[in-house]
């Protein structure tokens, strides 16, 4: 599992966490199993790319959301993850937790 996306700690450095530096460990590493975590949010579209691109890749939808898992969170990401529906072969790639059902 890859910590990927913004941060919270102001000492981070955010170019480290993008998602699209994963490619190359997965590219480099095709027997290794790796998680992007947080679907690199604000990266969505790039950690698609990473995880579309790489069969040993998956990522979650963990920290998508640090407060209350709402209408108005459901409408600001409902575009971004149709894409990743149509964007994917297979959903099997993304670890849905089960709050983002509720």
């Amino acid at each position: 599992m890859i910590h990927s996306g913004d941060t919270l700690s102001s000492r981070g450095k955010v170019r480290f966490s993008h998602p699209i530096n994963i490619d190359d460990v997965a590219t480099d590493n095709t027997e290794l199993k790796i998680v992007i975590c947080h679907m690199g949010t604000p990266w969505l579209l790039n950690c698609q790319e990473v995880v579309y691109k790489n069969k040993n890749v998956y990522t979650d939808v963990s920290g998508l959301v640090l407060d209350v898992f709402n209408q108005e969170y459901i409408e600001y990401y409902d575009d971004d993850f149709r894409l990743h529906k149509i964007y994917w072969s297979s959903m099997s790639y993304v670890i849905w937790d089960r709050l983002a059902y509720m």
